[in-house]
């Protein structure tokens, strides 16, 4: 990504892009970990990586993540990326502020080309190199710089316009590369839920547009960290960020009300990531989980989201962490684990805290 995705992303282990297209930050909301509750705090990655239990290696099957456009696709054509079989969402194609036009990369710089839907071959560029069938890739689309500007908050401009036939031109545009193409269907990168209310009807006329377009083939949603707190919730993610998660980006609206969009996703990365040098990590990223379930979302829909691409991330993740995901997506039933993203992967797999190996073996081989 551009920037840093902040998904709260999943089951199925995505790599998530993490470029300016995931933005969830805690340190930006200047809450501390004090702010857990007492009764919380023994729930830390400490205590959680003490135990004891045994676990099998992670399903492979089950594994999904993100890659660059901007890399090259040849990474997916060496091990262990050429084993994977789940979706592969390629990241990203974003649109301008004033057009429904697609770009391969950010619209916002200048040399980003522009994809011409009828016959997109620097898609197909990408797809051919790889390795995979073009029917197991995800056309991954937005992400946080999306649109004109810097930074999360100026992405997605144009569905913020009165004019909803934009949001319809943009969705019958993505299709047309996906049918074209062959392709597994799309993701939507959205980092911000934004509250704004023209915002909201014309993206849920853009994901209706989307799924009758789409047919049958895959829609799947990144859905935000914090982004399902409640007043009413007591887990130690909520307590922590309270008010700010509760007040802010909160995607809610996504599941319930009048513009709720759950009946046009198929699945959904929790970008539950991003949280910062804190021991409370691991409770973290599963609350962010359990909060979205608690909206009524089933758990066979859900993608625990892991980032190799983030420092303070990327050293949260140990071996005996991994056993706990591992525990965790297995024993709610999750859909899958994904991976924000697999460049990020290879490019750390030297240097990581879980083996010196890529997460997918990390994953694969944890016991």
């Amino acid at each position: 990504m551009y920037n840093k995705l902040i998904k709260l992303t999943n089951c199925i282990i995505l790599i998530v892009a993490s470029a300016t297209l995931c933005s969830c930050n805690s340190g930006s909301s200047g809450i501390t970990d004090n702010q857990v509750s007492a009764k919380n705090s023994s729930n830390n990655l400490k205590t959680m990586v003490t135990s004891t239990a045994t676990t099998t290696g992670y399903d492979i099957n089950k594994i999904s993540g993100f890659s660059e456009n901007w890399n090259s696709a040849s990474l997916l054509n060496s091990s262990p990326y050429k084993e994977l079989t789940a979706p592969i969402s390629l990241a990203f194609v974003t649109n301008k502020s004033d057009s429904a036009d697609l770009y391969w990369g950010n619209a916002s710089t200048s040399t980003t080309p522009k994809l011409d839907i009828t016959n997109p071959t620097q898609v197909s560029e990408y797809i051919n190199s790889s390795g995979h069938s073009a029917g197991q890739f995800m056309l991954s689309f937005g992400g946080a710089s999306n649109g004109e500007g810097t930074g999360y908050t100026a992405g997605w401009t144009l569905l913020k316009k009165s004019d909803s036939t934009y949001a319809i031109t943009l969705a019958d545009n993505l299709a047309t590369v996906v049918s074209n193409l062959g392709l597994a269907g799309v993701d939507i990168d959205l980092d911000e839920p934004y509250s704004d209310a023209t915002f909201q009807a014309n993206f849920k006329i853009f994901m209706d547009e989307l799924r009758l377009k789409l047919g049958s083939k895959k829609i799947s949603l990144d859905l935000p960290n914090l982004g399902a707190c409640t007043s009413k919730s007591s887990l130690a993610v909520c307590v922590w960020a309270n008010p700010w998660a509760r007040t802010s980006g909160n995607s809610i609206w996504f599941i319930q009300g009048d513009n709720a969009i759950d009946k046009d996703v198929d699945y959904y990365n929790v970008m539950n990531y991003s949280w910062g040098a804190t021991s409370n990590a691991l409770q973290y990223s599963q609350d962010a989980v359990q909060s979205y379930m608690d909206l009524g979302v089933s758990a066979e829909r859900l993608n625990y989201g892991l980032d190799v691409g983030e420092d303070n991330d990327r050293n949260a993740i140990t071996t005996s962490s991994l056993t706990k995901v591992i525990e965790y997506a297995n024993s709610k039933g999750l859909r899958g684990i994904f991976i924000w993203d697999y460049n990020y992967d290879q490019k750390n797999a030297a240097s990581n805290n879980y083996g010196n190996t890529s997460l997918i073996n990390a994953l694969t081989s944890a016991k």
